[in-house]
């Protein structure tokens, strides 16, 4: 029983190590952009490391995209989609307000379009804000894709897919790192819940159990300690990548 329980321990362990270190460990061999534009370790896949994961690329004369899918655990799952921007003036805008719209206007105007909606129509987005750092524009987001994931149910359904979203410009282009895992969905509430909650008119108008209050602010909380940690992945993402 004593080897039984070690063993255990060490598969919790390993598991850990696998959730939180996921995005910074990487393999040798690095994948080159058709473009030219930028080069990436590709990450290493597999509980312990040492397997190269699924890798899906598409690209044209305006852009493209690359996606790294460990496939052994929780379906880890890396994207980056690229698109050229016009020359200037209609390129990267200098003005603040210009630029922060250009970020915004990827995920609405293409992401959504060309990436999503194929996918279900009733994608929809969880969290969107921007983030300036000194003079330099980002834009962070979280979406539900409905039966997005390759996973699926018991009964053959595919299971939702919550994306974590970085769109940012770059050297005359515009890049969207993604991240997603299997395990995210699970605890991801429709915005109109955590509104009943949110909203002061709202929840002074309706009665809500004891009970249903501590599950929506529990979820709450874990979806913000999942945002905080989204943020800290897609950053550690975008270090390992070469511009060019």
């Amino acid at each position: 029983m004593k080897n039984y329980r070690s063993y255990v321990r060490f598969l919790i362990a390993a598991t850990m190590c696998l959730i939180v270190g996921c995005a910074g460990v990487h393999s040798r061999k690095p994948y080159s952009s058709p473009h030219g534009n930028f080069v990436v370790p590709i990450p290493e896949s597999g509980v312990f490391g040492g397997e190269t994961p699924r890798i899906k690329e598409d690209s044209d004369d305006l852009g493209g995209r690359v996606v790294f899918c460990d496939t052994t655990l929780y379906w880890f799952l890396r994207s980056i989609t690229y698109r050229r921007l016009p020359a200037e003036p209609g390129g990267v805008s200098r003005a603040a307000g210009e630029r922060e719209a250009q970020v915004r206007s990827f995920l609405h105007d293409y992401a959504f379009p060309e990436l999503f909606e194929p996918v279900s129509r009733d994608t929809e987005i969880l969290l969107e804000e921007t983030i300036w750092t000194a003079n330099v524009v980002e834009y962070f987001a979280v979406v539900r894709i409905p039966e997005g994931s390759i996973m699926t149910d018991g009964a053959g359904k595919r299971q939702d897919s919550v994306r974590a979203l970085l769109i940012f410009p770059h050297g005359g282009y515009m890049y969207m790192l993604g991240l997603a895992n299997m395990t995210w969905g699970v605890f991801m509430m429709p915005p109109a819940e955590m509104a009943e909650v949110m909203d002061p008119v709202d929840y002074q108008a309706r009665e809500f159990s004891v009970q249903r209050i501590e599950d929506i602010e529990k979820r709450q909380r874990e979806f913000d300690k999942f945002v905080a940690q989204a943020r800290k992945w897609l950053a550690e993402f975008k270090s390992t990548i070469a511009f060019k």
